[in-house]
């Protein structure tokens, strides 16, 4: 498996080189993870950013009614990507479902890029800006979605 190549899918790293890439990615450590395994507990203090590299994984979240499953997490899907943003508190599980290989990358690391690669860090903040509005719109949607199924006493 070549990384640089893996990572080209992913939304956080687009419009960069191959060999910008690379200077991200080598930073990084790669981990397997078997079904069931934890790469996140919802609650926990991280520093990690994660891409999916190959499997499959679930973002799930514990709640009063049971456990939820959020969202699946499939090659060159980003995760944790708040710690960017300084919020260190995981908000959900993220649990393999399959045989999964994922990259790892600490806060530290990127922030090594932002000294030495100025340009790179850049385009990875405005690619994490889109990103999360991509996420924001689509939650936006699924709440509106919701709210048409409420009846006038939920609303």
């Amino acid at each position: 498996m070549s990384i640089p190549s893996e990572l080209r899918s992913c939304p956080l790293f687009y419009e960069m080189y191959e060999k910008e890439i690379k200077k991200i990615a080598s930073r990084g450590l790669v981990g397997f993870y078997k079904p069931g395994d934890f790469v996140v507990r919802d609650g926990e203090t991280g520093e990690e950013i994660y891409v999916v590299l190959e499997g499959q994984l679930m973002v799930r979240k514990n709640t009063s009614e049971g456990l939820l499953d959020i969202a699946p997490l499939s090659k060159g899907d980003v995760f944790g990507e708040m710690v960017l943003l300084d919020e260190k508190i995981r908000s959900a599980d993220i649990v393999s479902i399959e045989p999964s290989w994922v990259l790892e990358l600490s806060y530290r690391q990127i922030f090594d890029v932002y000294e030495k690669e100025p340009r790179i860090f850049g385009v990875m903040l405005l690619n994490l800006a889109r990103l999360l509005a991509k996420r924001l719109r689509s939650t936006n949607k699924i709440i509106v979605d919701l709210k048409k199924h409420l009846t006038p006493e939920q609303k």
